[in-house]
């Protein structure tokens, strides 16, 4: 048992990886609209709480603290909707004071039992800690909502006119969803997840795909840059079809592999690296026709080596373009059809060589 429950905090999660993928989905936006109304309604509840079930007498401590829950959830449904998206460690602040907050308006009714209904709303909560972060945030709010479950039980029990059957079986109504929802959602995302990461990728050479490709140029775009230079290198192994026929398709395998790791060596973290088809490659990078075409250079010079068993060379497109400032697929999508093209007027002279798209 000990060892699940550290092999549950364990698992990876990535924050980042989320909020891009549902940004390069155009849908960041919704989530932000769904949460502002999350947050609203929150704050409607905790205001109708104030003249109604808070105590009147002697209660103003009580009346202070829903009052700046309201507040502040107005205040964040405001900024939810105006956006960005929050950082990592102000959406993990934002579920802490969620779930503080529902905690300090339960416990400020001045009849629990009419609040312990309020303890679904961990469900809601439980919701977006397991869509945007880890198991070890999902068991913090988890460890919360079930102490505020049992706190609200006992102070029911406690009251002499509480009902001890009723209130039972309210308890077990909510405390289950609270808890059960996180914990289901987790196990569905997590495979989602795995799936989603494993469609961008290459299983052989672990590069991203085609479709990961296209994924990653967005999030590269999406990052500031000085200007709006864009360039995709397209290359293709020459004659790989006779290495295939001549040593087998393991050994040609292993060629891919080997030409996967020096292409993502030497373009590094600032580019976009790519096996798009058999034995294709692509690169996308903010550069400018001379820095791309010195790059391709490199390329040329380092994808064969002398010590290879088996010689390699491959033939370089290089498609070019000033005016990429934003995450346009469509100006990616004619880049790399550009340099495809330019790639094969390469491999029509001879291979072993680059050519810039016109």
């Amino acid at each position: 048992m000990v060892k699940t429950f550290r092999d549950w905090l364990d698992q990876p999660f990535d924050y980042e990886w989320a909020v891009r993928y549902l940004h390069g989905r155009r849908s960041l936006a919704h989530y932000r609209y769904v949460v502002a109304v999350w947050i609203t309604a929150a704050g409607v509840a905790a205001l109708t709480a104030i003249p109604t079930a808070v105590a009147p007498a002697g209660s103003f401590l009580r009346n202070a603290v829903v009052g700046a829950v309201v507040v502040a959830c107005f205040g964040l449904t405001a900024a939810w909707i105006r956006g960005p998206w929050p950082s990592q460690r102000l959406s993990v602040g934002f579920v802490l004071f969620a779930d503080l907050a529902v905690a300090a308006v339960l416990l400020s009714v001045e009849h629990p039992f009419d609040s312990m209904p309020g303890i679904a709303l961990y469900a809601v909560t439980g919701v977006y800690v397991t869509a945007f972060h880890g198991p070890r945030l999902i068991t913090a709010h988890l460890g919360i909502a079930t102490t505020m479950a049992v706190v609200m039980f006992v102070l029911v029990i406690a009251q002499s006119d509480a009902d001890a059957w009723i209130t039972t079986s309210r308890f077990f109504v909510v405390w289950p969803v609270v808890i059960a929802t996180p914990v289901l959602l987790r196990g569905l995302l997590a495979n989602l997840h795995h799936d989603a990461i494993g469609s961008f990728r290459d299983p052989l050479t672990g590069l991203r795909n085609r479709r990961g490709l296209h994924a990653a140029a967005v999030d590269l775009l999406d990052v500031p840059a000085d200007d709006a230079h864009l360039s995709v290198l397209v290359l293709d192994i020459d004659d790989f079809k006779s290495i295939n026929d001549t040593h087998g398709h393991a050994h040609g395998d292993e060629v891919l592999e080997l030409m996967a790791d020096r292409i993502a060596t030497i373009c590094g973290e600032a580019a976009v690296v790519a096996r798009t088809g058999g034995e294709e490659f692509a690169v996308v990078i903010r550069a400018d026709q001379v820095e791309a075409g010195a790059l391709a250079d490199t390329l040329l010079g380092v994808v064969s080596r002398p010590e290879d068993e088996t010689p390699i060379t491959v033939s370089v497109g290089i498609a070019y373009s000033p005016g990429v400032r934003r995450a346009d697929i469509r100006a990616i999508t004619d880049l790399v059809e550009k340099a495809d093209s330019a790639m094969y007027a390469a491999k029509s002279r001879g291979g072993n060589s680059r050519f810039i798209a016109r």
